[in-house]
């Protein structure tokens, strides 16, 4: 019985040939242009870059590819293991129940094939071609008999010579078109990194293109310090003294609780805490911080409240978004 999975060298060699006859190919092309091309340096950079990528992207995908064929081929040993030959088929000449000689897939491919017996009587010598499900062969103008020996005889031959010719390529080509893991593994790290770039360069001139990204990079990105400062000066100016910061809540944003006391005795609470969530408003507006939603609180003269703030890209341009939207 024929076994379809191979060591991996063989599948690593089908692999390799391919490659080379693919920059065989792309080099053969390009040749035939060269005797017009004027610009000879220049044209042998494009088709050597041509062929480094074609070399790597083959190389990308080599232990995929050899991996997905492997596969195939144990489920074509499996599915000829496992069928179950037709029972009581006899011989149209002489009624002689015939013998099973071999069987194999028939059209080759896993997915739509279906196990082909070759039966054969023991008293006439007799073949025949059955199916798995019993459905008898019928050869194209050919019968199934020992005549086939010659014509297999010489495709046989044929298979030989290519093969004979195929190990030749491998072994003038394979170093030229096959890359080393070495290789293969700078072309994946370096080809990676240009794609980065290139998706980096991508995004950065569509932020740049966008109003609300830009006014979101001219946000005032203050640290904790500067923000104290900047409160500090404002609040104390419209007498709210004592701004004290508690321990921050450092997660996706970096919360900041706070307390300030007031100076003015003549400011009732209604007034002091809506006079201080305006000063934050106005304060925070071209900054990365924001007063919390639930606003500014009121006990015995301390106010205490939370602020939030902001850094990465994407919450800036948010900030933004949100501000437009309320005005």
């Amino acid at each position: 019985m024929y076994k379809y999975l191979k060591e991996e060298p063989y599948y690593s060699d089908l692999y390799d040939l391919l490659t080379i006859k693919e920059c065989l190919r792309i080099r053969e092309n390009k040749n035939q242009k060269d005797l017009e091309d004027k610009k000879i340096k220049s044209f042998l950079f494009v088709l050597n870059l041509q062929l480094y990528v074609i070399k790597g992207e083959r190389y990308r995908n080599k232990r995929e590819t050899i991996q997905k064929w492997m596969e195939a081929d144990k489920r074509c040993d499996e599915k000829l293991v496992n069928t179950q030959e037709p029972k009581n088929i006899y011989c149209p000449n002489c009624s002689e129940v015939m013998k099973v000689i071999s069987k194999d897939l028939y059209n080759f491919s896993i997915d739509s094939s279906c196990v082909l017996f070759l039966f054969e009587c023991p008293k006439c010598g007799k073949r025949r071609g059955v199916f798995e499900n019993g459905n008898e062969y019928v050869s194209k103008g050919v019968k199934l008999s020992k005549s086939e020996i010659k014509k297999w005889d010489k495709e046989d031959a044929e298979r030989k010579d290519r093969a004979k010719s195929e190990q030749e390529l491998l072994k003038i080509y394979r170093t030229e078109f096959c890359l080393s893991d070495v290789e293969g593994q700078e072309y994946i790290l370096d080809s990676n990194l240009l794609k980065e770039f290139a998706e980096y360069s991508k995004e950065k001139d569509q932020k740049e293109a966008d109003p609300d990204y830009q006014e979101a990079m001219k946000l005032n990105k203050l640290t904790i310090v500067e923000l104290e400062n900047l409160l500090k000066k404002v609040l104390e100016k419209e007498k709210y003294i004592n701004l004290i910061f508690d321990k921050p809540i450092i997660d996706k944003h970096v919360i900041v609780p706070l307390t300030v006391q007031e100076a003015d005795s003549s400011r009732k609470e209604y007034d002091s805490v809506h006079k201080l969530q305006r000063l934050f408003k106005k304060t925070l507006k071209e900054t990365n911080w924001r007063l919390m939603s639930e606003g500014v609180d009121y006990r015995l003269g301390y106010l205490f409240c939370r602020l939030k703030g902001y850094e990465r890209e994407h919450d800036l341009v948010e900030i933004v978004k949100l501000k437009k939207f309320k005005n």
